[in-house]
């Protein structure tokens, strides 16, 4: 009787003569037998013969172990095709957070404190030079928070394509916050000018956008 897989009496199975076309396909003895679609192969791969259409598929006994699953991290450079250029686009939203986050914030801080003005207020009242001073510098954190999604936004998308550029444009955008928001927190709202340059590195973000759509809607 043809059995598939490993023959528990593997050691008498004799293989098939020419003149005998009736009987099923036998191996000699071997370490294992593998079977595939109408093959069997056995042994050492030295003897291959017919299999009966009736046996069964089973895996092999000896087929090679599964390769081990990737890592999330892995996976994700599989998918996206992530370089090592790329991990200058995530230090440069590490700095932005900072920028924004903390250096802004830290500056905020010690203005409330140092004009006395409590919360929740958000403005200091008043037309006193120590109001306008607060107000200024809270303006320019204000001002440099509500471009930061898009400018997040256009950081990562333009990366994922660009990942040196957007890596340099992010770094001159954020540097020219620095300057714009010190400059507004002077108390002279003009000085905020000299923080302008960052607009090189945002259109210069919109523009690697824009080519890389490009890019995708004519491939």
């Amino acid at each position: 009787e043809a059995r598939g897989g490993i023959d528990a009496n593997v050691a008498d199975w004799t293989p098939p003569t020419t003149d005998d076309h009736t009987r099923p396909a036998r191996a000699s003895t071997f370490q294992g037998c593998y079977q595939f679609a109408s093959l069997a192969w056995c042994g050492s791969f030295n003897s291959l013969y017919a299999r009966p259409p009736s046996t069964p598929f089973k895996t092999p006994r000896f087929a090679s172990p599964p390769a081990a699953p990737l890592t999330p991290l892995q996976f994700l450079m599989a998918e996206l095709a992530l370089l090592p250029s790329h991990g200058y686009v995530a230090l440069t939203v590490v700095l932005s957070v900072f920028v924004h986050s903390f250096y802004m914030s830290f500056k905020v801080g010690a203005a409330r404190k140092k004009f006395g003005v409590d919360y929740p207020a958000m403005y200091a009242v008043g037309d006193s030079p120590e109001a306008k001073k607060f107000n200024c510098t809270q303006r320019g954190h204000q001002n440099s928070l509500e471009t930061l999604p898009s400018f997040l936004a256009l950081l990562l998308v333009a990366g994922a394509r660009y990942p040196v550029t957007a890596a340099i444009a992010g770094v001159v955008y954020n540097a020219g916050k620095i300057v714009y928001f010190n400059g507004y927190a002077s108390g002279d709202p003009s000085k905020r000018m000299r923080g302008a340059f960052s607009y090189f590195g945002f259109f210069t973000l919109i523009g690697a956008v824009v080519r890389a759509g490009l890019e995708l809607l004519s491939s």
